[in-house]
Order: C-alpha cells, then structure tokens, then sequence
C-alpha cells in the first residue's frame, strides 16, 4: 500500500509497509480525494473496530496527521480486538477485554450511527460468523499481487449479500457496497 496520494492537499503515504502491497499505493490518491472518496465513511462515525495490526498502522500515521480526515480518525472511539497488545495510547483507543463478538454486540445496539472496521481481516471474518455485519463495504483494486490473506474461508459459513451501490475511481478502484443477510 505505501505510495503517495494527496489528502486534504497533502502527501499520504499508506502506512503499511509490507512488500507485498507496495503495488497498491499507485491506487491510492484517487480513494483518498476527489469524487467518491471514503472521506464520507469516516466522518460521523462514533466507532471504528480494528485489530492489532490495523491499529498500529493507523495510529502510526493518523494520530500524526491534521485535517477533517485524520480529527474524525483521532476522535471516534477505536476499541481495538487484540491478544497481545498490552497499551492502545492513541487518542480514544482501547483495548477490547473479554470476548470481541459479546463487546461489539453490546456496542451494536448501543443508539448512533454505525460500527465500522478497516482492514483487520480476522475481526470482519468473526464479524460475519457472528451475523453482526449489516454492511461490506470492499474496494477492488485493478491489481493481482499473486499473495495475501483470503477474506473469506474456504470453508466459511454462507452469507448472502445484495448489491447496494458502486463506485469506480479515476485509477480503477472500484467500491463495492454490499447489504448483508438479504437473498441476493
């Protein structure tokens, strides 16, 4: 993912540093500006779920950052799913004791608006397993690395989906918009 795209009139650089997504940040600039751009998901949001990884990352770069983009990021609440993990000092951040799928079905039918996650791959596969997923929300990159982690298990249970919206973006992005538990 690293590669530069301007935010807010700035250089961005993705945070992730591995090799294998280095490809990505080509992709980038025209996600984070311009028409479309998931700007709209982060403002307003109350919650954002990660995993230890997504949340270094994040942090990493976000809590260094200034702008709409990065005040939303630094000021909603990030409870953070992670055995290992022993301090979250980013801005609203905490860790996640107990069981995720019991804390975030709380945290579900709390009232506002909605509980979203980025990344964090093992947190949106115990998510659907659990049923807690109204929405997915995927981007598709013009780009075919060869590796990675799978979304979705070989052997996963079945979840039907029903296409709610697209969005291509000028480098080919495309954002996939999917309502969850409706026969598609």
């Amino acid at each position: 993912m690293p590669g530069p795209a301007a935010v807010a009139g700035r250089s961005w650089k993705a945070p992730r540093t591995s090799s294998s997504c280095t490809p990505l940040g080509t992709y980038w600039g025209s996600v984070l500006s311009g028409s479309g751009n998931i700007e709209g998901f982060v403002s307003g949001e109350p919650f954002r779920q990660v995993g230890r990884t997504t949340y270094e990352e994040f942090a990493g770069y976000w809590s260094q950052q200034t702008g709409p983009m990065a005040d939303a990021f630094n000021g909603m609440r990030k409870p953070v799913a992670s055995q290992t993990l022993t301090a979250a000092e980013w801005n609203n951040s905490e860790i996640v004791d107990g069981d995720l799928i019991e804390r975030l079905s709380t945290l579900k039918n709390t009232p506002g608006r909605n509980i979203n996650t980025s990344g964090s791959i093992s947190v949106v596969r115990a998510l659907l397993e659990a049923g807690l997923l109204d929405d997915l929300h995927l981007m598709l990159f013009p780009i075919v690395l060869g590796t990675g982690t799978r979304l979705f298990l070989e052997h996963g249970k079945r979840v039907d989906m029903t296409l709610a919206g697209t969005h291509t973006f000028g480098s080919g992005v495309v954002h996939l918009h999917y309502r969850l538990g409706a026969a598609a």
